[in-house]
């Protein structure tokens, strides 16, 4: 691979950026527990957030009281923003509830 290509992924790919992440090592342990140690590819947004409230409960009392001070729904709304796109939020056509997968579609960027 050329250096150049590896500069450009590292700025442009959402696993590169991941991995660079000041929080990586909550994302891809939560979402690895979550996703894909039971092999569930989606699951309803109130599940999700309730399970990361959980294991941010976990690892406060292991780490104190002031580690990862926000909400599980921020958290999760910044992983699924357009910026970092770790997770993708969509309706399903017959659910009532907004559902998270750990499987974004890949987007076409317009270039211009």
């Amino acid at each position: 691979m050329e250096y150049r290509t590896l500069v450009t992924m590292r700025q442009n790919h959402p696993t590169w950026r991941l991995l660079m992440a000041d929080h990586a090592p909550l994302i891809v342990s939560f979402l690895f527990d979550t996703f894909v140690e039971p092999n569930i590819r989606s699951l309803a947004q109130p599940e999700l957030v309730a399970r990361l409230d959980d294991y941010l409960y976990s690892l406060r009392g292991n780490l104190g009281e002031d580690a990862f001070p926000r909400e599980a729904a921020h958290y999760l709304d910044a992983w699924a923003s357009d910026e970092h796109a770790w997770l993708r939020k969509y309706y399903p056509a017959i659910a009532t509830n907004r559902t998270m997968t750990s499987h974004p579609q890949p987007r076409r960027r317009s270039i211009g």
